[in-house]
């Protein structure tokens, strides 16, 4: 029996979206295999919570990025010895949902002022709740830094961890100095090179001679780091930020409950009340230490990084180092999609 021309016609559009319905099922198939297949990368973060508003908005996108399964928050430590700084970045893990996620905090910093949001944020209502959930109540109740970093190491597998680290390198260098104990037969030296791939560092500027704040903070950490930390670093410098703004008109329009977020409110206490962007040193930092195969940014040669004696960073290139920064890639309209996407979506949502 034959078909006619408009038969055929029906039967040909048929054909075409079963071949279609088909390619999108099996392409959803594989995405989910995949996935599946691609461990989330254990991450620490070291950040100095309460000098800059770029913390929190690092450590947001952060869990949203943990939220996506690209990445698994080992623990929180704080290189900023203040009392609210520890609960503060616990409202940030209670906010996502994460509770459990271990803090350390550095307990004699080189940072130690109020900031501009730390008490704005954690000041209690009028009845003496707390206006975002949180357990612990002050720094020195929480457990030292090293030893939170210490413990969440020994438990990774090997060359697994990627270090985050957004503040002065004090914690940093107190990690590599650190002595066996019950959480590590290891040396910190040995149990850094044994458990991390990577570490990324927001601090030092290669655009101009200037010493930057989280190098000259503790310039004598930032440089024991650099001189004995044995795997790759990859440096987020100061010009990082000039090239990449977080954009107001995020905040004013992509969150969805603004007077309810510790992000928004974190940052209208940093600006006087105002909606306000800033520059994004930190968010950039956390972006390629969980997507370093984006290619969201240009890479510097390799080679070792060292402190000038006015604490001014300097790269001297070669091929067999391990040290490297990022450099601006063409426009930001890309990385500024991705962290303003990020750092806006809601903690419930995976």
């Amino acid at each position: 029996m034959g078909f006619n021309q408009r038969e055929i016609r029906v039967l040909l559009r048929r054909l075409v979206c079963f071949t279609v319905l088909a390619c999108m099922w099996l392409f959803t198939i594989t995405n989910r295999a995949v996935a599946a297949e691609i461990e989330p990368i254990p991450v620490i973060l070291d950040t100095d919570m309460g000098n800059d508003i770029d913390d929190v908005f690092a450590m947001g996108i952060l869990h949203a990025l943990h939220s996506r399964g690209e990445c698994k928050i080992v623990a929180v430590t704080v290189s900023k010895n203040h009392p609210l700084s520890g609960p503060f970045c616990d409202v940030l893990n209670t906010f996502y949902g994460r509770a459990d996620i271990p803090i350390g905090v550095l307990q004699t910093g080189t940072t130690s002022g109020d900031g501009p949001y730390l008490a704005q944020v954690m000041k209690p209502l009028a009845n003496g709740s707390p206006v975002f959930a949180h357990r612990l109540q002050t720094s020195n109740d929480a457990p030292n830094a090293v030893a939170v970093l210490r413990r969440g190491l020994a438990g990774l597998q090997d060359a697994s961890a990627v270090v985050v680290a957004i503040g002065p390198l004090t914690n940093i260098r107190d990690l590599l100095e650190s002595r066996p104990d019950e959480h590590s037969p290891l040396h910190g030296r040995e149990l850094v090179a044994a458990k991390v791939r990577l570490l990324v560092v927001m601090a030092g500027d290669f655009s101009k001679p200037k010493a930057e704040f989280n190098i000259f903070s503790d310039s004598i950490a930032a440089a024991k780091v650099f001189n004995d930390w044995r795997g790759e670093v990859v440096v987020c410098p100061f010009e990082m930020g000039e090239w990449m703004h977080y954009p107001e008109m995020s905040l004013e329009k992509d969150f969805r409950v603004p007077e309810r977020h510790p992000l928004l409110v974190a940052d209208l206490a940093t600006f006087g009340g105002k909606r306000n962007g800033f520059m994004a040193w930190d968010l950039v930092a956390v972006l390629h230490a969980i997507r370093p195969d984006r290619d969201y940014f240009n890479m510097s040669k390799p080679g070792k990084i060292d402190l000038d004696s006015e604490n001014v960073t300097r790269l001297k290139e070669d091929n067999e180092g391990k040290h490297r920064y990022l450099i601006p890639r063409g426009g930001p309209e890309r990385v500024r999609e991705a962290i303003t996407s990020l750092a806006s979506q809601p903690p419930s949502i995976p």
